[in-house]
């Protein structure tokens, strides 16, 4: 396995390792070009293994990401996942141009109507959120009690 066999599907890798291995640090994962030596033994001191073992995990963990179905996530878990990080990144913006507005100079003015957005949109953003959540442990609660229910039949 090559750097560019591992440059290709990193995030995947680093974050199956990291599930796998608790012990790992972000530091432990940094992979780049001029420190692939450096890499494999910082892995190999740190899971216990040869570099030729973390070799063939990595390509079972390539392996398994080309053969699993593509669709595990449904689409309301996808849509949900695109919703919050459309959230997340909106909050970063509008605490960005929070903190440096005065450093825009002349679009102060036009920054300020910004924010202002930005905080409704939040606003609605987090009652959505808030309402989402509850919608999930209503959906929760039901399937227990129906588990309940086919249990007490059984019995």
């Amino acid at each position: 396995m090559n750097f560019k066999d591992i440059k290709g599907n990193w995030n995947l890798l680093k974050y199956k390792l990291k599930q796998q291995y608790a012990n790992l640090s972000d530091e432990d994962l940094i992979f780049g070009e001029g420190n692939e030596d450096e890499f494999w033994r910082r892995l190999q001191k740190k899971i216990g293994k040869t570099k030729e073992q973390i070799v063939d995990e990595l390509k079972g963990i390539q392996k398994s990401k080309f053969t699993k179905n593509k669709n595990t996530m449904n689409k309301s878990a996808i849509n949900k996942t695109l919703w919050l990080s459309g959230l997340v990144t909106g909050a970063l913006i509008g605490a960005y141009l929070y903190k440096n507005k005065d450093d825009f100079g002349p679009q102060k003015e036009k920054l300020n109507s910004l924010l202002g957005d930005f905080q409704s949109i939040i606003g609605d953003l987090k009652s959505k959120l808030l309402e989402a959540k509850s919608e999930g442990l209503e959906a929760t609660k039901s399937a227990l009690q129906t588990a309940k229910d086919k249990i007490e039949k059984v019995k």
